[in-house]
């Protein structure tokens, strides 16, 4: 009897490690080149006199830690996201974004995303670095987005749809995805490029999320075509 407990605990315990997430490693398009890829951000915080919502509200502390967090993600592609400069922009047509967000709004979904591009509107914009304006609300809720084309850029909320002030470094790490040219994919949810509001689905366990092999060897080729 009890070498029959014995071997039943020994089965739990065994299928209780498989279906455990593992902590990521660091992938083999990492180790074939060890060097680590610096990527330079410039933060632009989004600040409005005409709305609370479009205002961003963060500390450097709190976006140094973001930054952690992040780069905790990437670490097995041996990318890391640093800090260059921290800056505040004017909202640009302010107004047409209030207008965007209202809940009466007419605009299409394509007309609000347009409008939130117009309002980061950053001038003399530097493509040696990763530019990252930081925004109060986004319209529709969406937890980022990245603009591409020939002054690219990524969007980030600091207040959830919900109303609460969260910042929510999965999604920043998704979006510094698309920025390096990864597209959404049909991996299971402890992707980091699955999408469709996976990432603002995660509570913390930010060490499990993962990336394709493909994925980081796409990403270290164009992280070291534009910053290196």
């Amino acid at each position: 009897m009890k070498i029959l407990v014995t071997l039943i605990l020994f089965v739990v315990s065994a299928c209780s490690s498989v279906n455990k997430p593992q902590p990521f490693t660091d992938s083999l398009a990492y180790k074939n080149n060890s060097s680590v890829i610096s990527v330079p951000v410039r933060i632009h915080l989004l600040k409005s006199n005409i709305s609370r919502d479009i205002t961003a509200v963060a500390s450097s502390e709190e976006l140094e830690e973001m930054f952690n967090v992040v780069n905790l993600i990437w670490k097995q592609a041996g990318i890391k996201y640093e800090i260059e400069s921290i800056t505040y922009l004017n909202a640009y047509k302010d107004e047409q974004y209030v207008e965007a967000m209202s809940k009466t709004s007419n605009l299409t979904r394509q007309q609000k995303i347009g409008a939130m591009n117009k309002v980061c509107n950053i001038t003399k914009q530097s493509d040696r670095v990763l530019n990252l304006c930081v925004i109060g609300k986004t319209v529709n809720g969406l937890g980022g987005i990245y603009f591409g084309g020939r002054h690219p850029k990524v969007i980030w909320p600091t207040i959830a749809k919900n109303g609460r002030e969260v910042l929510n470094p999965a999604t920043l790490a998704h979006e510094f995805g698309h920025y390096l040219g990864l597209k959404h994919n049909s991996e299971e949810a402890i992707y980091l490029m699955r999408g469709r509001g996976n990432n603002m689905r995660r509570n913390g366990q930010y060490e499990y999320i993962l990336f394709t092999e493909r994925e980081i060897t796409s990403s270290r080729k164009v992280a070291m075509k534009l910053f290196e």
